[in-house]
């Protein structure tokens, strides 16, 4: 794993340290197929998603292929890979709205004080028209090569990635939207050193900049303001409005303005896949809306 960024060691290790735990293998060839079947079954039992275990398998999966490859391993045991249930959600969540937007803006001083306001509304308001993931927010920098960067310098504004930082490692140059672009122009020229996205605590003072955290806070605002944006069908379980829903609403908004390699890009996912499945056709009401438009002008 040391050829591999932070983000997908760390991915690993949580993945293997499951395996571990519940399987407690004392050798590497104790991981046969029916194996793990049972630490599928057991962690199903642990009711987690299934876009969980299914990530979990895959690092599973490449393991034991290197295992094989550099001799370790004789075989590598099939593992069957769950699959998505006919008429099962991709999205845990949905593409928040605008008018919802506007209410976790205005339920953000409850949760945070009014001295740390200004600075969440604006991290709110930033993730709202950059489409960054929440770890990508808490990387993002005005003056750092060696992480997640802004520059504004060009014709285009644009995010450059580089190769140390960027799982692909290759250094990477994103387009960056134009809402998010003007959002940052409001920023003084003089303030636009460090991080992008300074979040004050209670009392005023930078705050730690923890994932779990930032995600928390946000989550507690979606709650203040009322926004839900799923109800479990089963259990009744209401899920409140997070950051990652603002993430879906970017990428339905563009979904309708690009192609889905544009697309892909601006979302910065790996397979185009995951744009088709989570972004391209899934808004049929949009979509009817358009046909019927068209319909009147004809």
């Amino acid at each position: 794993m040391p050829s591999l960024a932070k983000r997908t060691q760390d991915s690993y290790c949580v993945a293997l340290n499951q395996l571990e735990h519940i399987l407690k293998p004392v050798k590497l060839a104790m991981l046969d197929g029916r194996a793990i079947s049972s630490y599928q079954a057991k962690l199903r039992s642990l009711q987690l998603r299934e876009a969980t275990i299914a990530n979990y398998l895959r690092h599973l999966k490449a393991a034991l292929r290197w295992a094989h490859h550099v001799g370790l391993l004789a075989k590598v045991p099939r593992i069957i890979m769950p699959k998505r249930q006919r008429g099962a959600k991709l999205m845990k969540g949905r593409p928040i709205t605008a008018d919802e937007l506007a209410l976790m803006l205005a339920a953000t001083p409850g949760v945070v004080g009014e001295a740390a306001a200004p600075s969440w509304i604006f991290y709110l308001k930033g993730m709202w028209f950059s489409g960054l993931r929440l770890s990508e927010s808490l990387e993002l920098y005005w003056d750092r090569d060696d992480r997640l960067k802004v520059d504004l310098t060009g014709r285009w504004p644009m995010f450059r990635i580089n190769a140390a930082w960027e799982k692909g490692k290759r250094d990477r140059l994103l387009p960056l939207a134009p809402e998010f672009a003007e959002l940052l122009q409001e920023v003084p020229e003089a303030e636009r050193k460090d991080a992008v996205f300074v979040l004050r605590g209670v009392n005023g003072q930078d705050m730690q900049r923890r994932a779990d955290w930032v995600g928390k806070i946000c989550s507690r605002i979606g709650k203040a303001a009322g926004v839900v944006v799923n109800t479990d069908a089963t259990s009744g379980e209401v899920k409140h409005a997070s950051l990652h829903d603002f993430r879906r609403a970017f990428g339905r908004r563009w979904a309708a303005r690009l192609r889905p390699q544009q697309l892909m890009e601006l979302m910065r996912h790996e397979s185009i896949n995951t744009t088709m499945d989570c972004y391209v056709g899934q808004d049929a009401e949009a979509t009817a809306k358009i046909l019927w438009e068209v319909q009147r002008v004809v």
